[in-house]
């Protein structure tokens, strides 16, 4: 009888801390939500910070590109003879704009005045035709591009500056790739995954180190303010955007 509910014990005591173990690494890979913002735009997709307190984002539905608050206020907005649009980039070097058509395969570049520098068209092969170009970022140490094939297959692409391929490597680790960001200072790459609800940090080839939970439905964009360390994340579903606290491991 005393043996018996010994190991009865035994077995509570191990299963409570596995738990707890458990709990406690869950709580440590979510990231909380700060505050959220309504936006007036229709089918945001897409976010990039031009400063600390200035973001662009982009509308599949009016193919404009918008400057906006962080809070979500419009500042202004400009429109091109583009349509599908998908991600957008500022290069901080020259602040010229990046905006991908997810459909066509292409990234177009503006100045910062909105006048076109060029079209640059990325080969990659999809089963879906609606599950190509998502996201996209500049590296501002080389200006070489980075961009996401959302899915069927999920690909991480590195362009360089002129627009010749560097690298593409396939990414297993979510079920959809819909925003991108780098830090600079520590090349590392922030990707957003919307059907997973995921945030992922990795390596500049796509190496996962570490993942976060965020629950936001249909996240379409994220930006990150390294200096202050917030994110921004916008949603289509909602018409919102949202800050949450940069995690710090």
């Amino acid at each position: 009888m005393q043996k018996s509910f010994f190991f009865v014990l035994v077995f509570l005591t191990l299963y409570i801390t596995l738990s707890c173990d458990k709990n406690d690494d869950e709580v440590t890979n979510s990231i909380s939500i700060i505050s959220a913002s309504s936006i007036d735009i229709k089918e945001l997709s897409g976010l990039c910070a031009l400063s600390s307190d200035i973001l662009y984002t982009v509308s599949d539905n009016t193919n404009k590109i918008y400057k906006i608050s962080t809070s979500g206020k419009i500042l202004s907005s400009f429109s091109f003879a583009l349509a599908d649009l998908e991600g957008i980039a500022v290069n901080p070097n020259d602040q010229s704009i990046y905006v991908v058509e997810e459909r066509k395969r292409e990234i177009t570049q503006f100045n910062k005045l909105g006048t076109k520098i060029r079209s640059i068209t990325v080969n990659v092969k999809n089963r879906e035709i609606n599950s190509g170009l998502e996201g996209i970022c500049i590296d501002p140490t080389n200006n070489n591009i980075f961009i996401l094939n959302e899915k069927s297959p999920g690909k991480l692409i590195e362009l360089n500056s002129d627009g010749s391929q560097i690298n593409s490597t396939d990414l297993h680790f979510a079920s959809d790739y819909s925003g991108l960001c780098i830090n600079p200072d520590t090349e590392e790459l922030w990707i957003l995954s919307d059907e997973s609800r995921k945030l992922f940090k990795c390596n500049k080839k796509g190496s996962l180190i570490k993942e976060y939970n965020i629950n936001i439905n249909k996240m379409e964009g994220i930006a990150i303010d390294f200096n202050s360390e917030k994110i921004y994340i916008v949603s289509d579903a909602y018409k919102k955007i949202y800050q949450l606290k940069l995690p710090n491991k």
